[in-house]
C-alpha cells in the first residue's frame, strides 16, 4: 500500500510594509491538513503563523512558525536522505503570497520582503522542488495557492509547471488568486477540497479529471462572488503520462482505469496515439500487444510486468526439475545434515538482568513523555500510537497517569521442570554445543 506524506504551509500574517496581510490562507492550510489526516496520511507536517512545535519521526521537536529560516532548516535537514519508496507520494500545499521575479517563481514565508533588486527571504519553487524530490517517492505533488489577493499586489503570480512533479497552481502566471469573505476561504482551495471529496461519476480521482474540474469550477466561483478578473487554475504533470495518475484511490472508480474494448493491436495503437507521452509500457508475451505498442508508441520502452516474470520463472523451474525428484530429495537430506553438524560460534553473553530492566524502563519513560507531549500538540490517540509504534491501549494508559507508572515487580517465584538441568545446559551451550535436539535427548 502506497504511503502518503504531506507538508502544509498557510500564512496570514505578513509585514504590511511588504505584503498585504491575508484573511484565509491559514484557514485553507488547516482544512487541507485536516483532509490529509482524515485520509490516513502517515505523516502531515504543518507550518503557519503560530503553529506549535511538531515532532519528527525520530521524536525530535522542531519549530513550525512559517519563517524563512524554519522552512529552509526543515527542507535542508529532513530531506537529506530518501525516507519514502517506490509507489509512495509526497504532497506539498502552500497558501500565501507568491511572486515571479526574473522568470523564477517564489513563495513568500511570513518574514519575506517584496521582491526587488534582491530576493530576501523568498523560497524559490525550483529549490523547493529539488529538495522535495529527494524524499524517494515516485510522485511529488505541488499545490500552490499563491499570489492571493484581497487588496492585491500588482506583480505576476506563481503558476509555472515544474519538471518531474505534478503541479497544481491556483492561477496562471499573470493572474491573482482571490479570497472570498462569504466562503471564508480562498476560491481555489475551496474548489480543490470540494473536488477531492467528490465520488461516483463526478469523482476527480485522477490528475486529468481534477484539472478539468478546477478549470471550470474556480472561474465559476469567481464570477458568482464578483471577483474579476477570474483566476484560472493550471494543472501540469511531468512526465505527461502522470495526467492519468490516480491521486485519490479512495475516490477512484473502475471508470478511471481505461479498459480497451478488445485485444486487437489496432485498438491499442489508436489509444496510445490519442494519449501521447507514454514512456514505459508493460505487457505479457503477446505478439499482438507488441505490434500495437510498436505502432502506437514506437519510442516507448516495453517491459514484462512482475506477474509474468514470476510466471515465466515458475514454468522454467518446473521444466528444469521435472523428473529430478530423487536428486532433489538427496540434496535436501544433505543440506539438513550439514545444518545439524555445523556448530555456530558461542553467542555473546546476555547483559545483566538489572541492566536490561534499566534499559526497558528508560525506553518506557521516553515513550510516556513523548505521548504526553504529542497529546498536548493536539495529536489523536491513533496518530500517537502509530508514531511511537505501540498499541492504542498503551497510549491510553500513559495519558491516564499524571506521573510515570512504574511496573510492579512480582514476588512470586516460578519453577520449571528444567530447573535441575539448567547449570548443565548452560555450561554445554557456552562450550558451543547448541544442538537443542541432542541436548534434550541427553537429559531424558
Amino acid at each position: 500500500m502506497a504511503k502518503n506524506w504531506a507538508l502544509v504551509v498557510g500564512i496570514n500574517e505578513y509585514n504590511p510594509l511588504n505584503f498585504a496581510p491575508l484573511k484565509y490562507a491559514k484557514r485553507d492550510a488547516e482544512r487541507m491538513r485536516d483532509y490529509f489526516q482524515a485520509a490516513d496520511f502517515e505523516q502531515v507536517f504543518f507550518f503557519s503563523d503560530d503553529s506549535p512545535q511538531q515532532a519528527l519521526p525520530n521524536c525530535a521537536l522542531i519549530p513550525t512558525q512559517a519563517t524563512y529560516g524554519n522552512l529552509i532548516s526543515f527542507l535542508q535537514g529532513f530531506f537529506k536522505e530518501p525516507f519514502l519508496e517506490t509507489g509512495d507520494n509526497f504532497w506539498f500545499f502552500f497558501a500565501g503570497h507568491g511572486e515571479q521575479y526574473q522568470d523564477q517563481d517564489y513563495l513568500m514565508p511570513m518574514d519575506a520582503n517584496a521582491i526587488g533588486s534582491e530576493a530576501m527571504a523568498a523560497l524559490s519553487v525550483n529549490y523547493l522542488r529539488e529538495r522535495l524530490c529527494r524524499c524517494g517517492a515516485d510522485n511529488v505533488i505541488l499545490i500552490l495557492d499563491a499570489c492571493r489577493s484581497e487588496g492585491s499586489r500588482s506583480g505576476p503570480g506563481v503558476g509555472e509547471a515544474q519538471p518531474g512533479v505534478i503541479t497544481i497552481s491556483s492561477c496562471q502566471p499573470t493572474q491573482k488568486s482571490w479570497e472570498v469573505d462569504e466562503l471564508k476561504q480562498g476560491v481555489f482551495t475551496h474548489a480543490l477540497l470540494e473536488a477531492m471529496q467528490l465520488s461516483g461519476e463526478r469523482s476527480c480521482a485522477t490528475v486529468e479529471k481534477l484539472g478539468n474540474y478546477l478549470r471550470q469550477r474556480v472561474p465559476e466561483l469567481c464570477q458568482r462572488h464578483g471577483k474579476s478578473p477570474a483566476q484560472r487554475p493550471r494543472v501540469s504533470a511531468d512526465p505527461l503520462e502522470k495526467q492519468h495518475f490516480i491521486l485519490m484511490p479512495q475516490q477512484a472508480r473502475q471508470a478511471d482505469i481505461a479498459l480497451l474494448p478488445d485485444r486487437k493491436a489496432e485498438t491499442l495503437a489508436t489509444w496510445l496515439k490519442e494519449h501521447p507521452g507514454v514512456e514505459i509500457l508493460s505487457r505479457d508475451r503477446s505478439k499482438t500487444y507488441r505490434h500495437g505498442m510498436n505502432e502506437g508508441a514506437p519510442t516507448a520502452i516495453q517491459v514484462a510486468d512482475r506477474f509474468h516474470l514470476l510466471q515465466n520463472l515458475e514454468e522454467a523451474l518446473e521444466k528444469s526439475f521435472k523428473g529430478q525428484s530423487k536428486a532433489l530429495k538427496t540434496a535436501e537430506k544433505a543440506h539438513l545434515q550439514a545444518e545439524e553438524s555445523a556448530v555456530p560460534p558461542p553467542s555473546e553473553p546476555h547483559p545483566p538482568r538489572q541492566l536490561q530492566k534499566e534499559r526497558k524502563r528508560a525506553q518506557r519513560l521516553a515513550n510516556y513523555e513523548q505521548a504526553h507531549a504529542l497529546r498536548k500538540q493536539g495529536y489523536r490517540i491513533k496518530d500517537i500510537a502509530h508514531h511511537l509504534g505501540m498499541g492504542k491501549r498503551t497510549v491510553y494508559t500513559y495519558l491516564s497517569h499524571p506521573t510515570f507508572p512504574e511496573w510492579q515487580t512480582s514476588s512470586r517465584r516460578y519453577t520449571s521442570a528444567l530447573d535441575p538441568y539448567k547449570p548443565y545446559l548452560t555450561d554445554q551451550w557456552r562450550l558451543g554445543r547448541q544442538q537443542t535436539k541432542k541436548l534434550f535427548e541427553e537429559i531424558q
